[in-house]
């Protein structure tokens, strides 16, 4: 189930991850920056741990790549501060590469949310890439179209092979942060609504999941939110993943829209395999509870669909 401890001690660190997060956007120095990102990442380190050792290795696996890219991002900032070497600038790009999972350090985002609980991977697939996604398009725009291509392919071609819904839903969020960065080198509103939309869809898509206990494809559950946060994903419309994906169009290049829409062809098909699995494997699982959340998703997707609208045509 997708439970979310209301102790004390998980709250307060729930503030620290989203204050860290925050405060390193925020910042006007690289020290600010740092601290931001380390606070975030200590804070988000008891959240994954919440009292269970099932969590244990993606924790271990967490915190290690997290810290190279912590060391890798404050040894660049020192050195270039004081002797704006070129090379350095790299060490800080592929720090904040470590730190988001981007090729070639991406094969540790799957490995970690696959063991990790629904809530846990959610994040590590959303606001954890927040502030190091908006730091590394300030710092070098040039790389983002190579980035863009290579997590594309991998996000692709990788969920083809994914009998796990988390899996899946890893290398989904490859082709998703195309999408994203392509959208953040012209737009930060854009990135954000995009960013904001994904975030909804992701996490009704492992609520509906954690509730109807489907963590693979071939598991014979049903669930409507589950649905819903697929369709979200896909782009489809009227749902509100397809505005996302519009606003994107509208304000980028062809040549970054054709490699993202690639992308997003492929991944249709390990969405089909989601669909095919959950409605001709599975019976109608705990439908009724999830009526009044599946009530909101509609009202807030047809105000898409009326907003799609209005962008088209006024």
């Amino acid at each position: 189930m997708l439970v979310v401890m209301f102790s004390p001690l998980m709250l307060f660190c729930s503030c620290l991850v989203v204050g860290g997060s925050l405060l390193s956007i925020s910042s006007s120095t690289w020290s600010g920056v740092w601290v931001g990102m380390e606070l975030n990442l200590f804070s988000f380190l008891i959240l994954m741990n919440g009292g269970s050792f099932f969590d244990l290795e993606p924790l271990i696996k967490y915190f290690v790549v997290q810290s190279l890219g912590s060391v890798v991002f404050i040894f660049s900032v020192v050195y270039v501060s004081f002797f704006l070497e070129t090379w350095m600038m790299i060490l800080l790009v592929l720090g904040l590469f470590l730190k988001i999972g981007i090729f070639p350090f991406h094969s540790w985002v799957p490995s970690v949310v696959v063991k990790s609980r629904w809530i846990v991977g959610g994040l590590v697939l959303t606001w954890q890439k927040l502030a190091p996604l908006v730091f590394l398009m300030l710092i070098s725009s040039s790389v983002v179209f190579i980035s863009v291509l290579f997590m594309v392919v991998i996000g692709g071609a990788g969920g083809l092979n994914q009998s796990s819904v988390r899996g899946m839903a890893s290398y989904s969020s490859f082709v998703h942060m195309s999408w994203m960065m392509v959208g953040l080198l012209y737009s930060f509103f854009v990135f954000l609504f995009y960013f904001f939309i994904y975030s909804m869809s992701l996490f009704l898509f492992f609520l509906g999941c954690s509730n109807s206990g489907k963590s693979s494809l071939g598991s014979q559950s049903f669930s409507l939110l589950g649905l819903i946060g697929v369709l979200m994903m896909m782009g489809v419309p009227p749902f509100l993943g397809f505005l996302s994906k519009l606003l994107v169009m509208l304000s980028s290049p062809t040549f970054a829209l054709v490699v993202c829409l690639l992308g997003s062809v492929v991944s249709l098909k390990f969405y089909t395999s989601f669909f095919y699995s959950m409605f001709l494997n599975s019976g109608l699982y705990g439908i009724e509870k999830e009526l009044s959340v599946v009530s909101l998703s509609l009202v807030l997707n047809v105000l898409g669909l009326f907003l799609i609208v209005v962008v088209l045509f006024l």
